[in-house]
């Protein structure tokens, strides 16, 4: 009897992988190819080579395929997930026309805003004025109107602009097609409908035009099938459907079986982020969290997030060891030193906002406070971790508010859910029991489900998640645990930033340091 496999494309910050499962969530064959870190040319900017994500993945799909021989012939679907928010645009022949503009850039445009307001059309400055704060938050962050105002060329001439996983899909299958869920970010994207607007307006406050949009394909839906070329240059089978999924994020909380706001899902990679699924597009009107379309149709992720979350267990091991890899069994021995440690860290916190978050802390910085000469190394590293906890624990407030939904517990994703002592930190912080699952690829797993979902292998999500994940470990909250560090919370955290901000100003004007590039996930 042939067996069914599902392959994965997963284009992480830091590398490429392609994974392919069976249908109990075991890996067959696995391959990946480290990223080339992105580059700067001006502080806060971040691109990538135009090509750099494409040529890693013709090379580590040939891996596997070569790997599996006639057994590649059981693929039944392959399925794409990538980090989000990053834009290319392409010419009329559906050739790059620049470097990727990546998801960590920061870069704004400030003449957009005065555009809108007064060199638009009547319309559009009519409900600019209307949303005024919303509409000039879009026009300022748009990735497309910087191109407008500053690489005009390329701006005129662009046919089409694609994300990581549009470009993938083009390549694959020849089709000017995205997946629905991948649509995340400063794009002309209606959540409430998971279509690109309607309105004319919305396009001129980006700088974009609707036909310059690929088509959305809704998640588990097939994108197009594996070329004839990309079959000889990859190895899979020719005509293997493309399936669309989702964003990173949102294939995690579908992988964790985390389908309804009963349950939370904290991811501790690079970027550290809490997402609740919902049957309802919930928003903050300050950004405090973000809105995307799940990995099932008719459902959202409310997520909040901070861009250096387990990045900064990466940085503290770089100090203390003054190497930039190779870090494992420094932090078997913190992980182990820190839960001999009690909580609070011995007086010691962390605020971990060493970027700033635009809708809490925009001119945050981070912050090691109460140091004496009585701590150790120990006390730093537990402190670390708390902080980030601390972090996950004010965006499940503001979503829970926002929602007036309570999750009752936490599924933990990613490099973190690794340390014994952080998931039990993170289940006492957010005072919930705290999962732990059989396996680190959730976000492949997720992608998978959709994958096999697609073409018949799985009747439901619910089917896929039983056949391909597991529970391994629960961490309850302790009590005494929990009221301490409800203390620190409420009277440590929340107030930091408010009774630092003027100082963080101050050290704004002596800062010359560029932002650093992210490390390696934990």
């Amino acid at each position: 009897m042939s067996k069914d496999y599902l392959a994965v494309i997963d284009i992480g910050t830091q590398s490429s992988r392609v994974i392919v499962f069976d249908t109990h969530g075991n890996v067959i064959s696995k391959a990946s190819r480290t990223a080339k870190p992105y580059y700067s040319k001006q502080p806060g900017w971040a691109e990538l080579p135009s090509d750099q994500v494409w040529n890693d993945c013709k090379v580590i799909l040939k891996e596997v395929t070569d790997e599996m021989g006639e057994e590649k012939n059981n693929i039944r679907s392959l399925a794409i997930t990538a980090n989000r928010d990053n834009i290319m645009p392409l010419d009329e022949n559906l050739k790059p026309m620049r470097d990727w503009i990546i998801w960590l850039d920061k870069r704004q445009t400030p003449k957009a805003v005065y555009d809108i307001h007064h060199k638009a059309t009547m319309k559009t400055r009519v409900v600019s004025g209307v949303a005024r704060s919303l509409m000039e938050y879009v026009a300022s962050n748009s990735k497309f109107n910087w191109l407008k105002y500053n690489e005009p060329e390329i701006h005129q001439q662009a046919a089409y602009y694609c994300t990581l996983s549009g470009y993938l899909t083009l390549k694959l299958t020849g089709k000017t097609a995205d997946a629905t869920g991948m649509q995340c970010g400063f794009l002309p994207f209606d959540n409430a409908s998971e279509d690109w607007f309607k309105y004319d307006f919305i396009y001129e406050v980006f700088g974009v035009r609707r036909d310059q949009m690929f088509d959305l394909v809704k998640q588990g839906g097939i994108l197009g099938n594996i070329t004839a070329d990309a079959a000889q240059i990859t190895g899979l089978p020719e005509g293997l459907p493309v399936v669309a999924t989702a964003g990173d994020k949102q294939v995690e909380s579908l992988g964790a079986g985390a389908f309804t706001p009963e349950e939370a899902v904290i991811s501790y990679g690079t970027m550290a982020s809490l997402s609740v699924m919902m049957d309802k597009a919930v928003s903050d009107s300050k950004f405090k969290f973000n809105t995307f379309p799940s990995a099932l149709e008719k459902r959202w992720n409310a997520e909040f997030n901070i861009y250096r979350g387990y990045w900064l267990i990466t940085w503290f091991c770089r100090q203390y060891t003054g190497r930039d890899d190779n870090h494992g069994e420094f932090l078997r021995e913190m992980d182990e030193a820190a839960q001999h440690v009690p909580a609070g860290s011995n007086g010691l916190f962390l605020f971990p906002f060493f970027t700033p978050h635009e809708g809490f802390y925009p001119r945050g910085k981070g912050a090691i406070f109460g140091l004496t000469d009585a701590h150790h190394r120990a006390d730093i590293f537990r402190c670390f971790l708390e902080g980030i906890a601390f972090a996950m624990r004010q965006g499940l407030d503001v979503i829970e508010k926002a929602s007036k939904q309570q999750p009752k517990r936490v599924v933990v994703c990613g490099g973190g859910s690794r340390s014994d002592v952080g998931m039990q930190i993170t289940a006492d912080i957010l005072n919930r029991p705290t999962v732990r699952l059989n396996t680190i690829e959730v976000c492949a797993i997720g992608a998978a489900i959709l994958g096999g979902m697609a073409v018949g292998v799985f009747k439901s999500a619910e089917e896929g998640v039983k056949a391909m994940r597991e529970e391994v470990k629960v961490f309850t909250p302790n009590p005494e645990n929990v009221k301490i560090y409800e203390d620190l919370y409420k009277n440590v955290y929340l107030p930091y930033y408010n009774k630092n901000k003027d100082a963080f100003q101050v050290l704004d004007k002596y800062s010359h340091l560029q932002e650093a590039s992210p490390e390696a996930d934990r």
